[in-house]
């Protein structure tokens, strides 16, 4: 096994994270701009909502596939809306791997699940969350 493997993987994983955290919090601060509400305010609301979503939905996908189901299909079941391209990229999973340099890329088989890394995600997003509100302060306006 190659030891630069696990570190990788959890930059790689790391690096989705933190980007899904990103995009989450942008759209919900653009959100309630576009509402008349306090930017943070909106986003920590958008950020608690979504990442109960993601945390549910990435849950749901990492369920192991029954083996009555795997023989049917004659693969693993791992389609659905996580199922990726050729190259195992999708959309901002793409974006990500662009942004690290050529050493550090993992090819896709050995890139931790695109369901795990959503659910690591939706724990990113939940707890910058709640940092917003015990940490920074950011709380419900009045």
């Amino acid at each position: 096994m190659d030891r630069r493997r696990l570190p990788l993987q959890l930059l790689d994983t790391v690096g989705y994270a933190v980007a899904v955290t990103a995009v989450v919090f942008l759209v919900g601060a653009g959100l309630a701009t576009a509402a008349g509400r306090q930017p943070l305010v909106g986003a920590k609301w958008f950020m608690f909502l979504v990442g109960f979503g993601l945390l549910a939905y990435s849950a749901f996908q990492l369920r192991p596939t029954p083996k009555w189901k795997q023989d049917e299909e004659g693969g693993n079941g791992n389609g659905g809306l996580l199922g990726t391209d050729t190259n195992g990229q999708v959309g901002l999973q793409a974006a990500v791997t662009r942004l690290v340099p050529d050493d550090y890329r993992l090819p896709a088989d050995e890139r931790h699940s695109a369901a795990l890394k959503l659910f690591v995600a939706s724990v990113f997003v939940l707890v910058a969350s709640f940092l917003m509100e015990t940490v920074f302060g950011v709380a419900v306006a009045a």
